[in-house]
């Protein structure tokens, strides 16, 4: 069955939130399934094993296409189910693993703000600055340990510059993708201007439709 939140303000927050109590009155009874790789252990590695095989179809494919050399996997920060599936599907060694954020919201992540706001260690929004309801609220506490063991690079890109890049790719592929996918996208084509060859895979999370009017919108107000 599926669990209709209507507490708070119905974000993504409060609904992991009230997925978890849920979890702790019913876990005998009902069987739960989270869509990102957040939470207590072993929530996290049940996820991100799921999503890795996408990660190991597409190493595969490329194995058969004769693609012998990734320089780079890149993925966003804030879906991490998809980042650390593709992660996941390659050997450790093979490639520069790099997830990618806004930039505009670089204040809000401080150093101090890691700890257990929501019952798992991670990175979380300083919700005093945010003005985000719709955001995730923190990191994968995944993400969160590879970035700190320096297992992966956090690169930032801007607002504009990823809502651009959002257009720029339907122009060419036809395809919207998600505004997450646009911050991975635009830090994607700065990084290969500056290859003289190789390979980058890109971690696509979701169809942007949800975020079509508001992106061209922004861009619209931008540009008068």
């Amino acid at each position: 069955r599926y669990l209709y939140i209507l507490e708070g303000n119905a974000t993504i927050e409060d609904a992991t939130n009230s997925a978890f109590r849920k979890f702790l009155l019913e876990d005998a009874t009902s069987l739960f399934c989270l869509h990102d790789a957040i939470g207590p252990h072993p929530i996290p590695s049940m996820v991100e094993y799921a999503q890795g095989i996408v990660g190991r179809t597409a190493y595969k494919q490329l194995k058969d296409l004769g693609v012998k050399q990734i320089n780079s996997i890149i993925g966003p920060s804030f879906i991490a189910s998809n980042t650390l599936g593709i992660f996941s599907g390659f050997p450790a060694n093979c490639s520069h693993r790099i997830i990618v954020e806004s930039s505009d919201i670089e204040s809000l992540f401080k150093k101090e703000n890691i700890g257990y706001p929501y019952g798992f260690y991670s990175k979380y929004i300083d919700k005093i600055k945010a003005e985000l309801p719709e955001s995730y609220p923190c990191i994968s506490p995944k993400l969160t340990y590879l970035q700190e063991s320096k297992k992966v690079q956090l690169e930032r890109v801007s607002d504009i510059d990823a809502m651009k890049a959002c257009v720029e790719f339907y122009n060419d592929e036809g395809i919207f993708p998600s505004l997450e996918d646009g911050y991975t996208l635009a830090y994607a084509i700065k990084r290969a201007k500056k290859m003289k060859c190789g390979n980058i895979v890109i971690a696509f999370t979701s169809n942007g439709e949800k975020d079509k009017d508001y992106i061209l919108k922004r861009l619209n107000e931008i540009n008068k």
